[in-house]
């Protein structure tokens, strides 16, 4: 779903502005995952109940995604935005399971992990040149 919601988003920002997509991508997804909370998801009591404050930022490295993509999408294409979204992710994810961060249980990188972001990146690479 991913491949289609930036260029989704983009057509939307070249109607309406980029940011406004943005907005709107977000209003919308909003107004349904309540919706799925209300019917299926028991309510939204509790909401706000977990003392951590920074569990709640999550919503910002969303926002941040959503407006990277919905900017990058013109100019990389989606095939190779979506690579470069997976490679970034993998690559984020391989860091916060080594070294235990957020809260996960710690993962060591290994050779044969490092080796498999390393051959995604190297496709990466092919794709940006092509």
């Amino acid at each position: 779903m991913i491949a289609t919601q930036s260029p989704t988003n983009a057509a939307l920002g070249r109607s309406i502005g980029d940011l406004r997509a943005v907005v709107v991508n977000f209003l919308v997804g909003g107004i349904a995952i309540v919706v799925v909370a209300l019917v299926i998801g028991g309510g939204l009591g509790g909401i706000t109940g977990d003392s951590v404050r920074w569990h709640y930022l999550g919503g910002l490295a969303g926002a941040a995604f959503v407006l990277v993509a919905v900017l990058t999408v013109r100019p990389l294409g989606v095939t190779l935005q979506t690579a470069a979204i997976i490679i970034g992710q993998l690559t984020m994810a391989a860091v916060v399971d080594h070294y235990g961060l957020l809260g996960v249980q710690v993962r060591p990188l290994t050779a044969a992990h490092a080796g498999g972001i390393g051959l995604l990146a190297a496709g990466v690479a092919v794709l940006a040149r092509a």
